[in-house]
């Protein structure tokens, strides 16, 4: 068993989301999850490894992936694949994603798109 305490939880501030929380970020596991609360929109970028999933817990989202648009709503999950470009273009003032990486976020795999 491991425990991972709240203690642990890492505010990022990234280019491209904005601010958002780091809950669990585990090198061994290569992978990593994060909350973003009332999101209003993100810069287009992607990544060159991590396959990200959004999963919507509250509120909906238009998420713009490459050439199309996905409106997403409360329970909803959206795979993005590397490479794939994708941004929030429109967002309910009230909304939680938890953004999923796997390998985990890191930095240095944000592009601009």
């Amino acid at each position: 068993m491991k425990h991972y305490p709240s203690s642990n939880h890492k505010q990022i501030d990234s280019d491209f989301c904005g601010r958002l929380t780091e809950v669990l970020n585990v090198p061994e596991q290569e992978i990593s999850i994060a909350v973003l609360v009332d999101v209003s929109h993100t810069k287009a970028h992607y990544h060159q490894l991590s396959l990200e999933y959004y999963w919507l817990e509250e509120g909906e989202l238009t998420v713009r992936v490459e050439d199309d648009e996905v409106t997403m709503k409360a329970g909803d999950i959206l795979a993005i694949m590397p490479g794939e470009a994708h941004e929030i273009v429109k967002a309910s003032k009230k909304n939680r994603l938890i953004a999923i990486s796997s390998p985990r976020y890191t930095p240095e795999d944000e592009y601009e798109a």
